[in-house]
C-alpha cells in the first residue's frame, strides 16, 4: 500500500477543496499569478511565530479568504470512516468532517452541515441548495455533467471475494 506523508496529503486536500469552495463564492476572482511558480513561492515562518505555527508547512498558496462566509454542505452520514453517526455519542463524525473543518479554517469560512439522502445530494447541489457535497462520491461521466468535481482525494476499488478452491466463478456462466 502506498504510504502518504501526512503534511503533503493535507496540503493537497486543502488545495483541492479551496478550488471547489472558491468556485462557490460570488466574489470577483483574484488576479492569476504571472506564472505557476509564483503561486507556490516558499517563505520562511516569521520569527515571532508560535511553535504550532512554525510546525505548519512553510509554503504560501494564494487561497481565497471567504471572510467568515457560511458554506452549506450536504452529507449522508452513511459511509464509515468518511462520515457516520457515532453510536456512542450520536454525533456526526468522520474524516470528511475533519477535512472540511480544516479547509474552512484555512479559508476563513464556517460550514453548515445538512444530512440528506444519497440520491438527493447531487440534484440538490446542482440546484444550488448546497455549496458542496461530501459522501465518498465517485466521479462518473453522468455525474460530471451535473456538477463540478474537485480532483479526487482518494481512490477506492471494490472486489468480490471467493474461496481459492472454488471454481464456480472461474468461467462466465
Amino acid at each position: 500500500m502506498k504510504q502518504w506523508k501526512k503534511p503533503a496529503f493535507w496540503l493537497s486536500t486543502v488545495l483541492l477543496f479551496a478550488l471547489l469552495l472558491s468556485a462557490c463564492t460570488a466574489a470577483a476572482p483574484a488576479a492569476a499569478p504571472a506564472d505557476e511558480a509564483a503561486a507556490t513561492e516558499a517563505t520562511a515562518p516569521e520569527a515571532s511565530a508560535s511553535p504550532a505555527e512554525a510546525a505548519r508547512p512553510n509554503v504560501v498558496y494564494d487561497l481565497p479568504d471567504l471572510g467568515g462566509r457560511a458554506v452549506s454542505a450536504a452529507m449522508a452520514n452513511d459511509y464509515t470512516p468518511l462520515q457516520f453517526i457515532d453510536p456512542g455519542t450520536g454525533e456526526a463524525v468522520g474524516w470528511e468532517y475533519d477535512a472540511v473543518a480544516e479547509i474552512c479554517r484555512r479559508l476563513n469560512c464556517t460550514v453548515e452541515w445538512t444530512n440528506t439522502s444519497w440520491d438527493a445530494m447531487i440534484p440538490a447541489i446542482n440546484a444550488g441548495q448546497f455549496d458542496i457535497g461530501m459522501d465518498g462520491i465517485t466521479i462518473t461521466e453522468e455525474r460530471a455533467q451535473q456538477v463540478d468535481f474537485s480532483a479526487p482525494y482518494m481512490t477506492s476499488q471494490q472486489f468480490m471475494l471467493v474461496r481459492a478452491d472454488d471454481d464456480r466463478f472461474a468461467t462466465p456462466a
